[in-house]
């Protein structure tokens, strides 16, 4: 069969080149050369966001809108103003970013006198945006010269091809053309299913045989987007054997026959292609069930063009349909300029329960989401370290990796279980607020009674990972390793360089204009000031220093001297109130791990607050609650992922996350009762609220 499959592949040769309009009739087409972009896209710089365009830099206040209607054409958003913006829409003049509607309130209104009734006259800017923040700039999507597709690509009928080639403004394009195919049944014993009626049955009550194979092969044909000339059925006669397929060869680029149950069809087929037609036999049977007697051969046309491929496959119809799609499809697609390797067998969508190979182990296994952070974490895996250490050097590595999802600069909590002694101890290495962010101060600032954005000054506090960092290894590494060993493999990254993968790029493009903007040392995780792209080896000789100084001095080497200097600097000149003291005085903490253990089966344990990790295990007393008054059954039996199951679980979450925001802050600054939000009584005080709403717990 392999044998076969090869043959037909080499024998069908595409066919000649076309030029068609894009429109949905394209689909199914294969592109003979490369399609680029003749200018760049966006052609101006555009907002990713809903909002308001502004002139960075400005001062938090009330600013009068502008919108589409009242500013004109080509004129300049004056700097006592913002320009009201829709996702996609191009910035106007004398405007550099954008700031999300959901970082205002709208101030007044258009009365129905002035007219616009109901739209915003003037809004207040609760936050302040970076230069660049929500921008698309030119060029962001595509640039001039880019190839949007590429010769061999496969114009599918998804759409996605077609709107590349529309979004680039491509009207015309140049494919190679889609094979004809001619479809004919054989055989004495065929009646045509539509042409069936109870005058044609015979006194014995015998009709002949329905032809299946031809409306199935041709709902096949026309479904995967190929003409079909349906050439009916012919009887077992040499002229009109002769007069069909000489009719098929001369209109269609491929034959397609089906044999009935007589013995005359299949014996009249392939001597007609020799004799009468002067055809080659490549092959007349395959070492195959079903489709044994299945006929490959080329004819010679008439008019002297490229050969014709004829397919004579079985009459049986679930043989005809599997040799269809072994043999006739791969000869369909690579007529139609489909690559030899993509045109070998039709792709069939599998289920697998899961893609992931199962890992196994004998001695540890490290588990995240970059290679090269993996092996730093296995490496000191080989050198005797236990689970923590290896915790701290996949830390690290990934700072370097994935520097826009994990650093130094962050917080850190640790969960650690010691099998010798079956104990569960917990690490908080997150930072408080500065001591002068008083609530004087954060009035004045415009932080009270509002949420705050991640990037408000006010939501910067002390670096906590680096001191974590040094206090994991020294209090639960084992002892076998050094902190210099374990932050060796991240030191090696940054200095020697790392491969930036395709999601860590796409992330960095995205903070490109934020890390321009934050600091002067921004350019140091930059490639001539822009991004690296997927694949680029990128260095960070500043973060490397910045490891050895922890390794050399440790905490004090980050959190006094140049390195404390700098981050104090940096915040105080963007309007912060971080002092030297901030830093010099953190300290990670060491503290009991809280739990929840549910339905006598699972026990889990959690960070306890500032953490938010008890969302969790009050979700979990929800829960039972929930099984314990009959409105829900227990998870336990739920399948894992149906309906039921996961409303539950959002339920149960939506509840915990409300307690959570309301009682969960810094326990030695404000009162929060973990004990009593993790008590069964905590949980008893929600039955009524899952008792008396109509869609809690309920589906």
């Amino acid at each position: 069969m392999d044998e076969a499959m090869k043959l037909v592949l080499q024998v069908s040769k595409p066919l000649e080149t076309v030029k068609l309009d894009v429109n949905p009739r394209l689909a199914g087409h294969v592109l003979c050369e490369d399609v680029t972009a003749s200018h760049e896209f966006p052609a101006n710089p555009t907002t990713n966001v809903d909002g308001y365009a502004v002139q960075v830099p400005y001062k938090k206040g009330i600013f009068k809108v502008l919108t589409p209607a009242t500013l004109k054409l080509g004129s300049q958003v004056p700097a006592d103003s913002v320009y009201r913006i829709n996702t996609g829409a191009p910035l106007p003049s004398g405007t550099n970013a954008v700031i999300m509607v959901e970082d205002t309130q709208v101030d007044s209104q258009f009365s129905a006198e002035e007219g616009q009734e109901g739209e915003e006259k003037t809004v207040e800017l609760l936050a302040e945006v970076e230069v660049g923040e929500n921008v698309r700039e030119s060029g962001s999507d595509v640039r001039a010269g880019d190839k949007v597709l590429v010769a061999g690509d496969v114009v599918s009928g998804l759409g996605g091809e077609i709107g590349a080639l529309a979004f680039v403004g491509v009207k015309q394009v140049q494919v190679y053309r889609k094979p004809v195919v001619a479809l004919l049944s054989t055989g004495n014993e065929l009646t045509d299913l539509q042409g069936q009626s109870s005058s044609t049955q015979s006194s014995e009550g015998w009709s002949g045989v329905i032809d299946t194979n031809r409306p199935s092969l041709k709902a096949a044909i026309e479904g995967l987007g190929y003409e079909v000339i349906d050439l009916g059925i012919v009887h077992d006669n040499i002229d009109a054997h002769v007069n069909a397929l000489s009719d098929g060869i001369s209109r269609a680029d491929i034959l397609v026959t089906t044999g009935g149950t007589s013995m005359g069809a299949s014996d009249l087929l392939k001597p007609l292609l020799e004799r009468n037609l002067k055809g080659t036999i490549h092959f007349g049977r395959v070492a195959m069930k079903p489709g044994k007697p299945t006929t490959f051969a080329t004819v010679p046309p008439t008019n002297g063009e490229r050969d014709k491929l004829v397919f004579g496959l079985p009459g049986n119809p679930a043989s005809a349909l599997v040799t269809f799609y072994l043999f006739v499809l791969p000869a369909l697609r690579r007529l139609g300029g489909w690559s030899q390797k993509a045109a070998e067998l039709p792709r069939v969508p599998v289920e697998f329960a899961s893609r992931r190979s199962v890992v196994y182990g004998r001695k540890g296994v490290v588990s995240c989401t970059q290679p090269l952070a993996a092996e730093a974490g296995l490496e000191i895996l080989r050198k005797g370290g236990n689970a923590a250490d290896a915790a701290v050097a996949v830390s690290a590595a990934l700072n370097v990796t994935e520097p826009t999802s994990c650093g130094i600069g962050g917080d850190a909590f640790c969960l650690f279980y010691d099998a010798s002694k079956k104990t569960v101890q917990a690490l908080n290495g997150s930072g408080r607020s500065p001591k002068a962010l008083s609530i004087d101060v954060a009035r004045k600032n415009g932080a009270i009674g509002k949420q705050l954005t991640e990037r408000d000054l006010n939501s910067v506090t002390v670096p906590g990972a680096a001191a974590a960092w040094v206090d994991t290894v020294a209090r639960l590494g084992n002892g076998k390793v050094t902190f210099g060993e374990v932050m060796a493999p991240a030191i090696h990254l940054a200095e020697e360089g790392a491969p930036v993968s395709e999601l860590t790029a796409n992330s960095w493009k995205r903070s490109e204009g934020l890390i321009k903007s934050a600091s002067p040392s921004g350019d140091s995780m930059l490639i001539n000031g822009r991004a690296p792209l997927p694949g680029e080896v990128m260095r960070l000789p500043d973060l490397a220093r910045t490891f050895r100084a922890l390794v050399d001095e440790g905490k004090k080497g980050f959190y006094t001297g140049r390195i404390a200097e700098a981050i104090v600097e940096l915040i105080k000149s963007k309007g912060g109130v971080m002092e030297l003291s901030d830093l010099a005085e953190h300290d990670t903490e060491f503290v009991d791990p809280i739990k929840y253990t549910y339905a006598g089966e699972v026990t889990l344990w959690e960070c306890p607050p500032n953490g938010q990790g008890i969302t969790a295990l009050m979700a979990l007393g929800i829960l039972e609650a929930a099984e314990e008054i009959g409105k829900i059954k227990p998870l336990l039996e739920m399948k894992h992922n149906s309906v039921e199951y996961l409303h539950a679980l959002i339920e149960a979450l939506r509840l915990a996350f409300a307690d959570t925001q309301y009682y969960v802050s810094d326990p030695k600054v404000a009162k929060v009762p973990v004990e009593e939000m993790l008590s069964k009584a905590s949980t008893e005080l929600l039955r009524p609220l899952s008792e008396n709403s109509e869609t809690m717990f309920m589906i």
